[in-house]
């Protein structure tokens, strides 16, 4: 640092400085990536419930259709 003409006084305050840039700079790349992972995780919970939306209509049609055979049967005998 004696390039730049800084005391040692000097020479630790651009150091704790630059290693709180630094450290900013860590923790927004952090968040950045918690951000994104929590969006996937929103995804991937919305197909979810989209799935189970379907899954539980097949169900209650499915439903239906036994009961109107089970009628069908009564009905026959």
């Amino acid at each position: 640092m004696q390039e730049l003409n800084l005391t040692p006084t000097q020479t630790a305050i651009f150091f704790v400085v630059s290693a709180v840039i630094l450290l900013v700079m860590i923790l927004s790349k952090q968040t950045i990536d918690f951000v994104q992972d929590f969006n996937k995780a929103c995804d991937d919970n919305e197909k979810a419930c989209a799935d189970l939306i379907k899954a539980n209509e097949e169900l209650r049609q499915t439903i239906i259709a036994s009961r109107q055979g089970s009628y069908l049967q009564i009905e026959h005998h």
